[in-house]
């Protein structure tokens, strides 16, 4: 489905679909699974769009080993679950760890559910939003955690 994303300067984008690796890695696929691409929620998008080269062109090896090492210098983390509605994008994972894209994964924004003094616990293993606005997260911890307005606070259930 064809969709116009901020950012881009393409005519028609495709919104990606999204996976998560066997090792915990975000990843985004513009071409319905043929290829997936690593999302790097920490890197910026001047470093992501690096990194993406990298794999994709014959690149020095000094080059290459730099980028290498920056991508492994930068913790990267373990994610179990996630949820898309068009450009709008919810990567949760291990120690609770939650992000945010409302760009289809170009930047992303580290979002701490809390409510009345508590704070998420556990790994979140299911994100589930069923439009932008309304969502619920999963714990290991037996946690549920909802939203109704796209993040900005949350309800322990």
């Amino acid at each position: 489905m064809p969709s116009t994303t901020a950012g881009v300067t393409a005519t028609s984008v495709s919104v990606p679909t999204w996976s998560i690796s066997s090792s915990g890695g975000l990843q985004r696929s513009y071409d319905r699974g043929a290829s997936w691409q690593v999302v790097d929620v920490n890197a910026t998008p001047a470093s992501f769009d690096a990194l993406s080269v990298s794999k994709r062109a014959t690149a020095s090896p000094a080059k290459a080993k730099d980028l290498q090492s920056l991508k492994r210098d930068s913790a990267s983390p373990i994610f179990r679950a996630v949820a898309a509605n068009a450009a709008d994008v919810w990567a949760g994972g291990s120690g609770g760890i939650l992000f945010h894209s409302t760009d289809a994964g170009n930047h992303w924004t580290r979002v701490q559910p809390a409510s009345a003094g508590g704070a998420l616990t556990g790994d979140i293993v299911s994100v589930e939003f069923v439009d932008i606005q309304h969502g619920r997260v999963a714990t290991s911890t037996a946690e549920t955690w909802i939203t109704s307005d796209a993040g900005q606070s949350w309800q322990r259930q």
